[in-house]
């Protein structure tokens, strides 16, 4: 298994091993021709596809765009263009939770998503508005907001 794994990249367009393997430095990554639609596709599933990770959005452009990418080239885009999972600056986590409560508190304003659940609210946000919020801001807007799913029923 592993023997053919090693000559799997041969069996590849020339062009394709060009960009994926035999690729020096980042400017020659960047310059390539297939370089910006593989950053497109990554940006439309990474915000619009909310439990994907880098190896799923690498199937799924191989799959729907032929495009020849590994999760570890969707990393390193995810991370040039700064589209992290996480934050770590605790003011950018900060206005990232009051992003979160805004988006939810106008929704619920407009009464669609009453019904929802965590889950389903993290899914409708990416997949509709491209937002990806964290769960646990998620967790507590419907708790801070939501006053009518805290009535025992």
């Amino acid at each position: 298994m592993t023997f053919s794994n090693k000559f799997a990249t041969l069996r590849q367009p020339t062009h394709i091993r060009q960009f994926t393997n035999g690729c020096k430095s980042k400017e020659y990554k960047q310059n390539h021709p297939d370089y910006a639609q593989l950053t497109e596709h990554i940006n439309d599933l990474f915000h619009h596809q909310p439990t994907y990770s880098d190896r799923q959005i690498a199937h799924r452009i191989q799959e729907e765009h032929s495009l020849y990418t590994t999760a570890n080239q969707v990393q390193e885009i995810r991370l040039l263009h700064h589209w992290h999972r996480r934050e770590n600056d605790p003011e950018l986590r900060e206005a990232a939770r009051a992003e979160t409560e805004q988006f939810i508190h106008q929704l619920l304003l407009e009464g669609q998503i009453r019904s929802y659940g965590r889950r389903q609210l993290i899914t409708h946000l990416a997949r509709k508005y491209g937002y990806r919020p964290q769960g646990r801001h998620v967790r507590t807007a419907l708790k801070t907001l939501d006053s009518y799913a805290q009535l025992p029923r």
